[in-house]
């Protein structure tokens, strides 16, 4: 988590994290674009940024198929998934729970995307 005040420098971070790890072998990184978005458009960008098509009417679908996606990853390249996310205080509560549920499996115990929220102070 990257947490400061206005002009601090967050999205800063986030861009120059993003390009050092798309250097790196086997990662995927990806960026949420309007974190501010209801449950359906949040499916809709993550299905979007992962490749992965998704009819967000179908949540139950949509959620079996990003988290699959996500385990594949990790079992044939031993890498995960980074999704970086900037202004993060904007995203909805539902959503961050639901973003919660997405990234684990295995009662938490592994994390299929690995997330980077940056954001101002509550």
């Amino acid at each position: 988590m990257i947490n400061g005040d206005p002009g601090s420098g967050k999205s800063v971070v986030l861009r120059l994290l993003a390009q050092r790890l798309k250097r790196l072998p086997d990662v995927t990184v990806a960026a949420i674009n309007h974190p501010q978005s209801n449950l359906a458009d949040f499916y809709r960008e993550l299905g979007d940024i992962f490749g992965v098509p998704l009819r967000p009417s179908n949540r139950w679908g949509g959620f079996k198929a990003l988290r699959e996606r996500w385990l594949h990853h990790l079992e044939s390249n031993l890498c995960r998934a980074v999704l970086l996310i900037d202004e993060a205080q904007e995203m909805p509560v539902q959503v961050l729970s639901e973003l919660r549920l997405l990234a684990s499996a295995r009662f938490d115990s592994q994390s299929l995307l690995c997330v980077v929220l940056a954001g101002t102070p509550a």
